[in-house]
């Protein structure tokens, strides 16, 4: 889980078990997108952080990941 902004407004949830990023409203809790993940390489998301528009990551395995987050 991360802010999505340095407002505090917003912020970023990943699923799992759907490799699926989820932006939620922070006041209302309403899904604003949504961002899955493509099944090969495989990748199982677990934590997430934003920093500089990337979308930092680590899987089930032990890797760490970054993807450009625009």
């Amino acid at each position: 889980m991360t802010w999505a902004d340095s407002s505090k407004t917003s912020f970023w949830n990943v699923d799992s078990n759907l490799n699926t990023f989820y932006h939620y409203d922070a006041t209302t809790g309403v899904i604003l997108e949504a961002v899955t993940l493509r099944e090969e390489p495989h990748t199982v998301c677990h934590g997430a952080k934003l920093i500089d528009g990337y979308m930092y990551f680590c899987d089930d395995v032990g890797w760490l990941c970054r993807v450009k987050w625009a």
